[in-house]
């Protein structure tokens, strides 16, 4: 069985290979920011996914790299959402994870956002420690730690601020051809990440029946530190009437 050596193999990308990604993470993201003018109330979960799988082709992806994820209001509590037939309505909160392919290649980002008026002081302080969650791993993580030391820079920081028990997933995987790939971002991994590999990064705390955050890039390891795929901040957004506008987190 030489499983585990392809495994380790495959983990490690050439740089066609990462170029490859590059492309698949910057189509998801202008796809993304493309299809936010056309939110507006009454709009269906399952519309939202499908503006922005058409986009994805329109931006030169050939296939989405998994299911689409949109979950409006309490549905953005579930992690693994399945996007469905609900409204959009005003203050509501909205994530999205998704991702496409590129020459065989995939991407994977989630944002969550509010729609329709201004959150309350509860979304936007757990907001703050997913953000400020997502950048102490980016920041800290350096090549040969192992997954569980990655891991533990956001869950520490979430779980200081009260929010570890609401962080029920694990910090990222491996992305490649496949969307879930080798190393594995979680408590008790001890995988080493290495220069050339390719993971999420992807925080979040979900509070049952009333909303959920998770804030994900997909990165990869050069030179010894994380260098991240997407280009936009993360800052929270605020989608009011087409336009966007950001609430500063500093």
């Amino acid at each position: 069985d030489i499983g585990e050596e392809l495994q380790l193999l495959a983990s490690v990308k050439s740089e066609e290979e990462i170029k490859n990604i590059a492309v698949a993470c910057e189509i998801a993201e202008k796809s993304f920011l493309q299809i936010l003018p056309l939110l507006k109330e009454g709009i269906t979960e399952s519309e939202v996914a499908a503006h922005l799988e058409f986009a994805f082709k329109q931006n030169g992806a050939s296939d989405k790299s998994f299911d689409t994820i949109v979950g409006f209001g309490a549905n953005s509590a579930v992690p693994h959402h399945e996007t469905g037939s609900t409204k959009l309505v005003k203050n509501t909160v909205v994530l999205m994870d998704f991702g496409c392919v590129y020459n065989g290649y995939c991407s994977d980002m989630t944002r969550t956002f509010f729609f329709g008026g201004n959150p309350d002081e509860e979304f936007v302080k757990a907001y703050k420690a997913v953000y400020d969650a997502h950048f102490a791993a980016l920041v800290n993580m350096k090549e040969g730690m192992s997954g569980a030391q990655i891991d533990g820079f956001a869950r520490d920081l979430l779980t200081q601020r009260g929010y570890g028990e609401y962080f029920t997933h694990s910090l990222g995987h491996g992305i490649g051809v496949h969307i879930h790939e080798y190393p594995w971002l979680a408590p008790k991994r001890d995988n080493n990440v290495t220069n050339g590999m390719v993971f999420s990064n992807e925080p979040g705390v979900y509070f049952d029946g009333k909303f959920g955050i998770r804030i994900e890039d997909s990165l990869y390891m050069a030179n010894g530190v994380a260098v991240s795929f997407m280009k936009e901040d993360k800052k929270l957004m605020l989608v009011n009437d087409g336009k966007i506008t950001k609430i500063n987190l500093e």
